[in-house]
């Protein structure tokens, strides 16, 4: 590796690492990419980051290094290797011109407190995009979020009372004092 290339590629690490800083510690954080890294078959120390199914064909190159000690500085875990599959789903690059030479370079990185989360996370085969990769992909499993019962109002109005002497202000003030003391901070302009 020449002396710019490998100082490109530790300028990508950084710049990963100072993305990923700008964000708090107990929000979701997904990143996906090609990272032209080979994680190789060593797992150790490497346990709580890289899973038992990568690809073991290939043995860890300078970035699969820089993205091991990224998911160690960050707590993050490549979810695209705890999975088993059958051989040809941890592939994520073939040549073209010869599909029998493959390995596993694009990666999906989560938190690792957000593991039990993750369903499932592999490469899929046999799509035909004009390119040598295949899409990775995670399935996940989140909480609903309990929609918000707004109040709705069900009154019934008299409209005869409105003629009687007095009564048409009488709405007007309700309606008023009604309007006034209703939050709107979180409608839009129709709901308002």
């Amino acid at each position: 590796m020449t002396h710019t290339r490998g100082k490109i590629k530790k300028n990508v690490f950084q710049k990963l690492a100072d993305t990923i800083d700008i964000v708090p510690d107990e929000e979701e954080l997904i990143i996906m990419g090609d990272f032209n890294g080979h994680v190789g078959p060593r797992r150790t120390p490497w346990e709580n980051y890289l899973g038992p199914h990568g690809d073991t064909s290939s043995d860890c190159n300078y970035n699969g290094e820089q993205l091991l000690a990224l998911c160690a500085e960050y707590e993050l875990y490549i979810t695209n290797t705890f999975y088993q599959h059958r051989p040809s789903q941890p592939h994520s690059w073939y040549r073209r011109n010869n599909l029998e030479i493959s390995s596993q370079i694009d990666f999906i990185l989560r938190r690792i407190a957000h593991r039990t989360k993750t369903t499932d996370a592999r490469s899929i085969p046999n799509i035909t995009f004009d390119t040598d990769h295949r899409p990775v992909m995670m399935m996940s499993k989140e909480k609903k979020r309990p929609m918000r019962k707004q109040k709705i109002y069900s009154e019934k109005i008299n409209l005869r009372k409105l003629n009687e002497e007095g009564n048409v202000q009488k709405v007007e003030d309700e309606i008023t004092k009604r309007l006034e003391n209703r939050d709107t901070s979180s409608m839009n302009v129709e709901e308002t």
